[in-house]
């Protein structure tokens, strides 16, 4: 019963409520006319005066010493926010599958950023030239076709055929990941229009669902790309330099 109250609960959210003008208080009355709109006018409001004292303070720094010292307390301030990170497991990588095409190979591969939590990626192979190859992790924007989203697919094929091996992973939410996705109805279930461009809405549930879990959502976005990097340093084709190893995160 848990179970079908959290997942019908998110439905709930996109019913309209029946109006009843008859009891209404605030709406027709002067000095109301926004009230429907207030708490969004205060968090704009917020959004503008913090991002005044960010210009601020930005503008005030005069050395690269300055600059670092900020860098570094806005990196832990961003650290405590997403909360302790989980322990590094095996990724156990699978390759399912490979397309040959003019200049680059595709490889479909998946891993797992944590035990059973499935990423599933697109690499984006050279052949015109020999490994090691430098490489670039691509995650996805806001498109509910993820790595297969035209955009990306242009991405990868460009760069692979000039040297460089692209992984582009899909995001919880998107591409293969959908995590309401009912095959009756062919799509998410928590989307209203059944288009790409809502994919932020199974953001927003899952965001709020993690909030009874020891983890947020946000930390495991960010987790599974700190894991893509960890692929890419497994994968024997792969050049990275000793500057360029960043294993703290």
């Amino acid at each position: 019963m848990f179970r079908v109250l959290l997942f019908l609960f998110p439905l709930a959210a996109f019913a309209q409520p029946a109006l009843h003008p008859e009891w209404n208080v605030l709406y027709g009355q002067a000095g109301f006319e926004e009230s429907d709109r207030m708490l969004s006018n205060y968090l704009r409001q917020l959004t503008a005066q913090s991002g005044a004292v960010r210009e601020k303070a930005i503008a005030a720094w005069k050395t690269p010493a300055e600059v670092e010292l900020h860098r570094k307390a806005a990196r832990e301030k961003l650290r405590e926010a997403l909360g302790e990170f989980p322990a590094r497991t095996p990724l156990r990588a699978v390759t399912t599958g490979n397309l040959e095409r003019s200049g680059y190979n595709i490889e479909k591969v998946v891993f797992e950023s944590v035990p059973r939590y499935y990423v599933p990626a697109n690499v984006y192979v050279p052949q015109r030239s020999r490994p090691p190859f430098p490489a670039i992790v691509c995650p996805v924007g806001h498109w509910g076709d993820g790595k297969a989203f035209e955009d990306y697919q242009r991405l990868g094929i460009y760069l692979a055929r000039r040297g460089f091996l692209v992984l582009v992973y899909d995001s919880p939410g998107q591409g293969e990941r959908l995590q309401y996705y009912n095959p009756v109805v062919g799509r998410s279930l928590i989307d209203p229009g059944g288009s790409t461009f809502f994919v932020t809405i199974e953001h927003g549930v899952a965001g709020a669902q993690s909030l009874l879990t020891a983890r947020s959502f946000a930390q495991r976005m960010v987790w599974d790309g700190v894991r893509a990097i960890d692929y890419l340093e497994e994968r024997g084709d792969v050049g990275m330099a000793e500057d360029a190893r960043r294993k703290e995160v």
